[in-house]
Order: C-alpha cells, then sequence, then structure tokens
C-alpha cells in the first residue's frame, strides 16, 4: 500500500515493536516500520493527517500520546521494569543476593532493568526477598507483567498492584495489633476517644477496609504505641515514622491507589494508570523494604518427646511461608526444639522463629486448622453483616472464606469425645481462632469496661 492511499480515516495498526522499530500496518496492508520514538511516531502520523493508531484492542488517538505513556502505548516499556529496579536497589541492605545482583551487574550494564537476562533474576530476588506471603503476591505482579497486552492483563495488573499494596498495610496492622493485645496484659492503659473508635471499627468492620483505612489505622496504632511508650514490632519502624506518616510520598502512595481502585470500580481504568499503580506500589514498598528481613512461618503441629535415656523435646512440623531461592513455594519443615512453641500460629519473625510476633488470628492457615497437608493463608477482612462470624480472604482462592463459630467445646460435650472426632477437632480450632479474636478485641477495647 502506498503513502498515497493513507487518510485520516485509515486504521493504523501496531504490529510489532523492537528497540528500534515500530511495524504498523495500514488498513489491513502492506507492513510499513517506524522509527521506535514518541516523535517520529507523531510526526509520521501528523505526516499522514492520521488521528488515530491501534495497539492490542485499544485505539488511542495522537493527542493522548505523550512522554509518560508512549512507551506503555508501543510496548516499548515494560510492566515491573521501575519496580524491579526500585526494589532491588532497596533490598540490598537486608538481601545478600540483591546486594550480589547489582555489585555483578551495574557496572557491565547500567541498563540491565531492560534485559530480561538480568531483570528476571532480579524479579526473583525480590520475590525470595520479600517476607512470606508479600513475596508471593509480588511474584504474581511480575508474572502478569510478562503476559501480552490485554484489557485482561491491564485488569489483573491493577488488581494486583492494588492487593499487594494492601497486604503490605495489613502486615503491618495485624504485626500492631498482635503487639498491642499482649502489651494491654502486661501493662493496661486507656485508648484515646479517637483510637478506640478506629480500633473498634477494624474489629467490628462488615466490609474489609480499603487502602485508606488500613493506612489510617496504622497511624493511629502507631501513635498509641509512642503515647503508652510500647516497643513497636518492627524496630525499623523507629527511623521510618517520619516517611510513614506525615505528608509524604507514602502516604500520598496509597491516596494514589485508592483513587485508582475507584476507577477500577467504575471500570474506568486504562493502561496509563497500570504505570501510576506501579510508580506508587513501588514507593510504598520501597519505604518497607525492611520487610526483606523478615520471614514467616505456619505452626503446622507440635508434637512432644521424652525418650528414657534422653533429654525431652519439641517436634515442630511448620511451613516457611513465601519463596526461597530455589523457587520453593511454602515449603514445609521439621525442627527438633528444647521448648514448645504457640500451636495454630502464624509467626512473623527476623532470626529465630521461637522470638516472634504471632499473628494469629489475624492471618490464619486454614490448612492447619483442618489438618491438612500444604498451606492456605487467609488474611481476616471484616465481621459478617449477621453475626459475629468472621470473613478472611483467601490468598490461595482469591475469595472470601466465612469461619462460624460453633461452641464445640460446651459443658454437654466430653473433651475426649472431641480429640477422637476429627470433624469435631476441626470444629473446635476454628471455634478458638474466633475465641481468640473476640479476646483480643475485648482486650484492647477494654469492652469490659466499656458499654458497648
Amino acid at each position: 500500500m502506498s503513502d498515497s492511499t493513507i487518510s485520516g480515516n485509515s486504521n493504523i495498526v501496531i504490529q510489532d515493536v523492537t528497540d528500534s522499530v515500530i511495524t504498523v500496518t495500514v488498513n489491513g496492508g502492506e507492513l510499513q516500520k517506524i522509527q521506535n520514538s514518541l516523535e517520529e511516531l507523531k510526526g509520521w502520523m501528523e505526516n499522514k493527517k492520521v488521528q488515530t493508531i491501534q495497539t492490542a484492542d485499544k485505539i488511542i488517538n495522537i493527542a493522548n500520546i505523550n512522554e509518560a505513556n508512549f512507551g506503555a502505548i508501543v510496548g516499548k516499556k515494560a510492566f515491573n521494569v521501575l519496580l524491579t529496579r526500585k526494589l532491588i536497589e532497596a533490598i540490598q541492605v537486608y538481601s545478600p543476593a540483591a546486594k550480589k545482583f547489582l555489585e555483578g551487574t551495574v557496572i557491565n550494564s547500567p541498563d540491565w532493568e531492560t534485559e530480561s537476562r538480568f531483570s528476571d533474576l532480579a524479579k526473583s530476588i525480590i520475590g525470595y526477598s520479600f517476607v512470606g506471603v508479600l513475596g508471593i503476591q509480588i511474584r504474581k505482579l511480575m508474572a502478569i507483567g510478562k503476559e501480552d497486552l490485554t484489557e485482561t492483563k491491564q485488569r489483573n495488573y491493577l488488581e494486583n498492584c492494588l492487593i499487594t499494596a494492601k497486604r503490605a498495610l495489613q502486615l503491618l496492622c495485624f504485626a500492631y495489633v498482635s503487639r498491642l493485645w499482649d502489651s494491654k496484659k502486661e501493662k493496661p492503659f486507656t485508648l484515646s476517644a479517637e483510637a478506640f473508635k478506629t480500633l473498634k471499627y477494624f474489629f467490628e468492620a462488615t466490609f474489609e477496609l480499603n487502602i485508606s483505612e488500613y493506612l489510617q489505622l496504622f497511624k493511629t496504632l502507631v501513635a498509641v504505641f509512642e503515647t503508652n511508650q510500647i516497643s513497636p514490632p518492627f524496630s525499623e519502624i523507629n527511623t521510618l515514622s517520619e516517611s510513614l506518616l506525615v505528608d509524604s510520598a507514602f502516604t500520598k502512595a496509597c491516596s494514589k491507589l485508592k483513587t485508582i481502585s475507584e476507577l477500577l470500580d467504575k471500570t474506568q481504568e486504562s493502561i496509563d494508570n497500570c504505570f501510576e499503580a506501579e510508580t506508587e506500589l513501588t514507593v510504598i514498598l520501597e519505604t518497607l523494604s525492611f520487610l526483606a528481613s523478615y520471614k514467616m512461618v505456619s505452626i503446622k503441629s507440635i508434637d512432644y518427646e521424652a525418650p528414657r535415656t534422653t533429654k525431652p523435646r519439641f517436634l515442630h512440623k511448620y511451613a516457611v511461608l513465601g519463596i526461597d531461592s530455589k523457587a520453593n513455594i511454602n515449603s514445609e519443615k521439621i525442627n527438633y526444639a528444647e521448648s514448645p512453641i504457640n500451636t495454630d500460629a502464624i509467626l512473623l519473625y527476623k532470626g529465630r522463629y521461637e522470638e516472634s510476633i504471632n499473628l494469629f488470628p489475624f492471618i490464619i492457615d486454614i490448612n492447619a486448622l483442618a489438618f491438612e497437608e500444604g498451606v492456605k493463608i487467609c488474611f481476616y477482612t471484616s465481621q459478617d453483616l449477621n453475626d459475629e462470624s468472621l470473613n478472611y480472604f483467601s490468598l490461595e482462592s482469591g475469595k472470601v472464606q466465612n469461619i462460624i463459630f460453633k461452641n464445640t467445646l460446651n459443658s454437654t460435650v466430653d473433651i475426649n469425645e472431641i480429640m477422637l472426632d476429627t470433624t469435631k477437632f476441626i470444629s473446635l480450632k476454628i471455634d478458638t481462632a474466633i475465641t481468640l479474636f473476640q479476646d483480643a478485641k475485648k482486650m484492647i477495647l477494654d469492652l469490659q469496661d466499656i458499654d458497648d
């Protein structure tokens, strides 16, 4: 097809993109090549008097193409490029693998994030360096970024950016709530009216909190800890309080992600939002890069052994949550120890898991409660609208799972009967999760002294 046949009504479709050339067809005809740059593309379109160009299933007006979205439109700008570069640099303080990677690549290839042989390894390191379930979520995001550009990919990418940010905030909040629960047992104090209101909403909300609400909960918890001189669950928070809580890039990123979430709810999202979401998620994870120094385990079971001629010991069966350097996910292990540890526990720790924060029942492993192999991690989201049962979001299925209190252990039931009946024993363990949740609520909110 000759240039003379091109008109303002022509259908210009991007067929292929390389580092140097954009290949298009005009009205389904022969291929034409344009130098891969915004200036060249705009100049070519203006010269041919065409106003729109199609990429994948989207038709874009030339007036809406700018430096910010050009790479995304032509496919030159890959998903997760910014995220990968910034995070590997941020976690090198906490991850020897990240530090070694940067020392070996930056000198020889300063733009390594654009080369898959380097960036794929960096993405793997980021995935197994970030704590537990957060690392798995980041890995999902990296995988979506590699898919062909479609509206489905665009939506999935946005959803997973938002989920990753929310899980990071939840992890912070759950760790603080758990530590606050333990602290109030040892040293009672009274919450301010505002703190009481925010925490009561967390325990009783019938819809899952959004990103902004989790941020407000986190700010409230930090203030409670500072006011009552409680040591935070993360020692790094002391040096990050300003960047986390003031009018900072972190808080602005949370606000922008909430706005993107609203666009997604209205199906008004665009490809530009994908890169905006990546940018804001990068800010959040950079700020929380210290989470690359933490680990998580799910305690599956504890057995006690006391041989006649040797020292008694405990057999801990647990699952290491997250990804290891060999790409194993949630691998199960066994450890002989001289002391017991909480059962049905999700432990967050640095160093040894025996010195940890127990996130149960805010995060639970349904499979551990049901005596099943493997891991099914669920995050608490809300209280059921109709009763006091609890809703949890399953990271595995992506669906909400409701757990109900059945009062399995009551005055009419023999504990031996429960222990010998697997179904009843599972119900007892689920009851325990709900009971502990209510105990945490009562202790933190002082409900024995306050008219609820």
